[in-house]
């Protein structure tokens, strides 16, 4: 028994040292090692980015990582870009249109702006002798012979043969053109000899009752106003070159007698240099439009109805202080 398991164990030694050979054989040299698990071409991109180079190019190829779906660059690219208006410190764009810089003289719209009283055809004050009459007929027509057709007796005030009219409503832009410093100017001067004379009554003892007082400082907004839409003519109409005429301020209404004594005094100059401004302004817009300059002078901001109502307006305050302080 104990030869037999020496023979076996010998037998397994030749074994053991049979397969040790065999593991370091040629022939078990020349077998290829297992390749490595082949790695995914995102991968092999990353690496590729990782190490600087990349594809067969040679040129580094770069890719980006899924981003998170609620991560904050997605909610800064996916956010829109603020205007400049909504940014802090820089006030925002005006959405509302511009508002106009003046208010026609006849128009209701503002009641702080000074208004120009229009005079109607049908008004008893508008008889007498005009500021600016009609113009005169043509040398063709015939001219009337004296005691042709009487006087004119339907209305209030003196007689003249001349029929009653409103001056200034019927003419066209270029006759106002050449004819209103005059009506202004002349008007200014009948005005201030009148509140002069006014002014001496009162030294000498008369005294104003509510009522004359109220329509004293009527007539003192009056002026105002007629000095102020010519002084705003003069200003919108002047070229851009000139800057003589100054814009004007809206005047304030007058509470007593005093104030408008003061108000008319300061005004009346006003009144006179602005009407030959206006007048100076209106001859250069026909001069340089010709028959387009109504409609000119209507773009810029100057109506014909408010040109037209300016000597009216002068007119009626006359009237009114005629009648009430001198019957």
């Amino acid at each position: 028994v104990g030869r037999g398991q020496g023979s076996v164990g010998l037998v397994a030694l030749g074994a053991m040292a049979a397969s040790r050979a065999g593991a370091f054989s040629p022939e078990r040299r020349s077998r290829p090692l297992p390749s490595a698990p082949k790695s995914s071409p995102q991968i092999s991109r990353l690496n590729s980015k990782r190490s600087g180079t990349g594809g067969a190019g040679g040129t580094a190829t770069s890719m980006r990582s899924p981003a998170r779906p609620n991560s904050r660059s997605d909610a800064l690219r996916e956010s829109k870009p603020r205007s400049l208006s909504s940014k802090r410190g820089t006030p925002a764009a005006p959405t509302e249109p511009a508002q106009r810089r003046y208010t026609h003289a006849l128009t209701t719209e503002d009641g702080f702006s000074p208004r120009l009283i229009s005079l109607g055809a049908s008004s008893a004050e508008s008889s007498g002798a005009p500021l600016m009459p009609p113009p005169q007929p043509a040398a063709s027509d015939p001219e009337d012979r004296f005691c042709t057709g009487g006087p004119n007796i339907e209305g209030p005030g003196r007689y003249s043969r001349q029929p009653s009219s409103v001056s200034g409503l019927d003419l066209a832009l270029p006759e106002l053109a050449s004819r209103l410093e005059a009506a202004v100017g002349q008007a200014s001067l009948i005005l201030s000899d009148r509140l002069r004379a006014l002014k001496s009554k009162c030294q000498a003892g008369s005294t104003f009752s509510r009522a004359q007082e109220a329509e004293l400082c009527e007539i003192a907004d009056g002026v105002c106003a007629a000095a102020y839409h010519t002084a705003k003519w003069a200003f919108v109409l002047q070229p851009k070159s000139d800057t003589q005429a100054a814009k004007p301020t809206k005047p304030p209404h007058s509470e007593s007698s005093e104030e408008a004594f003061a108000v008319v005094h300061y005004a009346l100059p006003k009144l006179m240099v602005s009407g030959s401004e206006a007048q100076k302004a209106l001859q250069a817009a026909v001069k340089a439009h010709g028959d387009r300059a109504q409609d000119r002078v209507r773009l810029q901001g100057v109506p014909i109805e408010d040109l037209q109502a300016i000597v009216p307006h002068l007119e009626r305050l006359l009237m009114r202080l005629r009648r009430v302080f001198f019957p």
